[in-house]
């Protein structure tokens, strides 16, 4: 229906169409006026544009009549033709969409496997590094809490300061392996110092206001001994360290890090947590000092 009314718009419109139509009309009215507004007995001085006009009726009206059947069938193919090129534009224009839509997801598909591939090889290294790691032990861990003690003079140096940990490590990797040395490094009012720990001694804690004592674990006996994968390494160790510059108030350790050597010559570092993990364990180091005769296993 659309296009019907947009073919028969298209036919009116045309200028053929209309000078036809509008010489049509002119000769009608002329017709008309004579025979409606000029006397009869006046209308014999008009005989011969009567004539004229019935006889351009008689002629024109085959002609014109012909005239406008050419107009209407030019115009229908020039529409149709105009049709057709609107058509093949629609047609080419989706053609250009469909090529370019399968390109971009030619192009989308192409970066996806290009993405996917470095992702495998990101994943291929990532693999290999773990199984590099997984040939070597892995010793992981925080110190839980420290305690310092000694004699604290308002200037000079102090010749020993003793320092208790708190230590917990595992060894991640499957590879297990000799625990061989343990060594503290701590920054002491800006001074960088350097600790071995105590091989020999036996460690106690209070566990009744000086009324009860126990027994804790030393780490230093795990020396020689085989950490395996998982194995929860609790404990504590003991350090000394010489030649301590001491201020007014005390020694003030800044940084804390605990160097544990395995069997195959590689350090692990394990550093003081910060004081919002278990916080639990804060001021259980000071509890904890050398055992004695009073010391109950």
């Amino acid at each position: 229906m659309r296009e019907c009314l947009t073919f028969t718009k298209a036919v009116i419109w045309r200028s053929g169409v209309i000078v036809v139509a509008a010489l049509y009309g002119l000769l009608q009215l002329v017709y008309n006026y004579i025979a409606w507004f000029v006397p009869p007995e006046d209308q014999p001085k008009f005989q011969l544009i009567k004539l004229l006009t019935w006889r351009v009726w008689v002629v024109a009206t085959p002609v014109l009549t012909v005239a406008l059947i050419a107009l209407i069938i030019r115009a229908a193919f020039q529409l149709r033709k105009q049709q057709g090129i609107r058509h093949r534009t629609e047609v080419e224009k989706l053609k250009a969409d469909a090529r370019t839509g399968v390109e971009k997801l030619k192009a989308d598909a192409r970066t996806e496997v290009e993405k996917l591939k470095a992702d495998a090889a990101t994943l291929r290294a990532d693999l290999e590094a773990e199984r590099a790691k997984n040939l070597r032990p892995e010793l992981i861990g925080e110190i839980e809490d420290y305690a310092m003690s000694g004699p604290y003079p308002h200037h000079g140096m102090v010749r020993q300061l003793q320092v208790i940990l708190k230590v917990n490590f595992v060894n991640v990797r499957p590879v297990p392996t000799p625990i061989r040395n343990f060594r503290l490094t701590m920054d002491i009012d800006g001074s960088l110092h350097t600790a071995l720990f105590a091989e020999e001694s036996d460690l106690c804690r209070d566990v009744s206001n000086g009324q009860e004592y126990a027994k804790v674990r030393n780490l230093a006996t795990l020396i020689n001994s085989t950490a395996s994968q998982g194995a929860n390494l609790d404990g504590y160790l003991e350090f000394f360290v010489g030649q301590v510059p001491m201020s007014m108030e005390g020694p003030v350790a800044r940084k804390l890090t605990l160097i544990v050597t395995d069997g195959f010559g590689g350090e692990h570092e394990i550093y003081l947590a910060p004081p919002s993990v278990r916080p639990s364990q804060r001021g259980i180091a000071s509890k904890v000092f050398r055992c004695d005769a009073v010391c109950r296993a």
